[in-house]
């Protein structure tokens, strides 16, 4: 699975946190803060899998990890 590495803080991660696409669903989360932003936002999480809670970053907020 890709990883992404934060941009800036975001809730309680850090700068720099590693995560990655959730495999749950997120009950429409990343789409509200789409609908109240216009920013595209993915729910990310913690774990390499995708299996955790998840919150919600936007797209410009985070750059792929290469390798």
């Amino acid at each position: 699975m890709t990883a992404y590495k934060l941009l800036k803080r975001r809730f309680e991660h850090a700068k720099g946190t590693i995560c990655y696409r959730t495999t749950k669903y997120d009950y429409g989360l990343a789409s509200d803060d789409f609908y109240e932003t216009g920013i595209e936002h993915w729910s990310m999480s913690l774990k390499s899998d995708g299996d955790d809670l998840c919150f919600t970053v936007s797209v410009t907020d985070m750059a792929e990890v290469e390798g």
